[in-house]
């Protein structure tokens, strides 16, 4: 009898996506993957197809990732897992919905790149870009940029960013990526990265999250970090935003110095 067997044998056929979507979640646990596409297929909303090829995606790469040995994945397994990211794409080209149709694609294009299936996921980020270009939807590529940049996939992330149109939305993706950068102690790539942002809210904001990540390991670092922020500060333009980034730094400085924060005239927001 199979694991699935085992594990469904006294249950009914599932009729609500819902309940699809933990038999899934369950069949992954057990790397019954293909039990799992084939649970996929009968899934109706288009929300709901792609959360269940998101959750076998990160089950494939978690499998990849635990079945490394000496830093090498073997080549048959590697196809069976290569082969299982190729029976999503029909199932993702059914999703009516575009933008998780995009955002599936994008999914699916970091799956083969860390399957060393580069030509595969070259092109299944084309397509994800080509649909969120064609909406016009600039959310939608700054969250695959942010997709990609996570994932550490930074020359696919450079494609991306190109084809973000707002100035504003660009700035949201660089200071995410300097950020990432500075906590993988690429230090001259966070600097760099960081001179490119435009807008001063972003930048500062960036600053923060660089100091907040060396508040642990270097606090004098962390201070001077803050005091750049607070240099910045004063550029932003925005009142509510300038109103809630100062209580963060402020925050922050008296946690690192022990010292409460200091009086404040709020008149001046």
């Amino acid at each position: 009898m199979s694991t699935l067997d085992n594990i469904f044998k006294s249950t009914e056929e599932p009729e609500r996506d819902s309940d699809r979507l933990e038999v899934i979640e369950n069949l992954i646990n057990y790397w019954e993957f293909r039990e799992a596409l084939n649970e996929l297929k009968k899934i109706k909303l288009a929300p709901n197809i792609f959360l269940g090829i998101r959750i076998i995606i990160n089950g494939i790469l978690s499998a990849v990732r635990e079945s490394i040995k000496d830093g090498v994945l073997r080549e048959e397994l590697r196809k069976v897992f290569v082969k299982y990211i190729e029976d999503i794409i029909p199932i993702a080209n059914e999703i009516g919905n575009l933008r998780l149709k995009s955002l599936a694609f994008a999914d699916i294009s970091v799956a083969f790149y860390m399957l060393n299936e580069n030509l595969k996921s070259d092109l299944a980020l084309k397509t994800s870009l080509n649909i969120a270009t064609d909406i016009g939807d600039d959310d939608l590529l700054v969250e695959i940029v942010k997709a990609l940049i996570d994932r550490g996939l930074l020359k696919k992330a450079a494609y991306a960013i190109k084809l973000v149109r707002d100035r504003k939305k660009l700035d949201v993706i660089l200071s995410h990526l300097a950020v990432m950068f500075y906590g993988s102690g690429e230090f001259e790539k966070a600097d760099i990265t960081l001179q490119h942002v435009e807008s001063p809210f972003h930048k500062a904001t960036a600053l923060y999250y660089m100091a907040s990540l060396e508040a642990s390991k270097d606090k004098k670092k962390a201070l001077s970090l803050l005091d750049s922020a607070f240099e910045i500060l004063d550029e932003v333009d925005n009142p509510i935003l300038k109103f809630e980034l100062f209580l963060k730094l402020t925050d922050l400085k008296s946690s690192l110095t022990g010292e409460s924060m200091p009086k404040t005239d709020f008149s001046k927001f």
